[in-house]
């Protein structure tokens, strides 16, 4: 029992760094998972039922509604990108953790080194800092981020200006009569009344941030 506990002693910089470096680890591999699972929802926007996914287009469709027009679509993808979480830990959180944990291998390697007076430590500090740089690689986190907002930007500009246009020249194109035409913007009205007395109390906060983000 002795020689263990005199082992570990003995240790002791060489275990803490395995066991930080480790943690390192675990972040970026948390990190990865959590933007794995969101581009996998945004490849089919349309039929996500992600809450994220969710909650940024009904930000978008009642920004559409009220006629606030975005004009730089990827700088609205990229502030809401800023409130997805994955395990109430933003991306960015998990990624400066396995940042801070590299640079403590580092230095507790240097402090092992000149406590023991062994270059080994420093080195053994340096090697756990590079591992969890690998796994961060494998992760590739940025570019399934950068993957994410192409999806979502994709979807805005393209597919859901594109639907709410078509609904617009729709009864331009069916209805030639004046008085047809009369007919259908009269009920264009009555539909966008009824829909705009069903929004709900979430969708007036939504529509409130908007207005605050880009009418400010």
């Amino acid at each position: 029992m002795q020689e263990f506990i005199g082992m570990i002693e003995q240790n002791a910089f060489i275990i803490l760094i395995a066991v930080t470096g480790l943690f390192g680890c675990v972040a970026f591999n948390m990190a990865g998972k959590g933007i794995t699972v969101l581009c996998n929802e945004t490849a089919s926007m349309t039929t996500s039922n992600h809450p994220f996914i969710k909650q940024i287009k009904l930000r978008r469709e009642n920004g559409m509604r009220i006629n606030v027009n975005v004009s730089n679509t990827y700088a609205f993808v990229q502030k809401n990108m800023e409130r997805y979480k994955y395990l109430n830990l933003p991306i960015r959180d998990y990624l400066k953790m396995a940042w801070l944990v590299q640079l403590l291998c580092v230095m507790l390697g240097l402090v092992g080194g000149v406590i023991n007076g062994n270059v080994w430590y420093t080195a053994y500090g340096c090697v756990c800092a590079i591992a969890i740089s690998c796994v961060g690689r494998i992760e590739d986190v940025e570019r399934k981020e950068q993957q994410v907002v192409i999806n979502i930007v994709d979807y805005f500009d393209n597919i859901l200006t594109f639907d709410k246009k078509v609904v617009e020249t729709e009864p331009k194109e069916d209805y030639n009569k004046n008085d047809m035409q009369a007919d259908t913007v009269a009920e264009a009205k009555k539909v966008n009344e009824s829909q705009v007395a069903a929004i709900s109390e979430e969708q007036r906060q939504l529509i409130e941030e908007v207005l605050k983000e880009y009418l400010a």
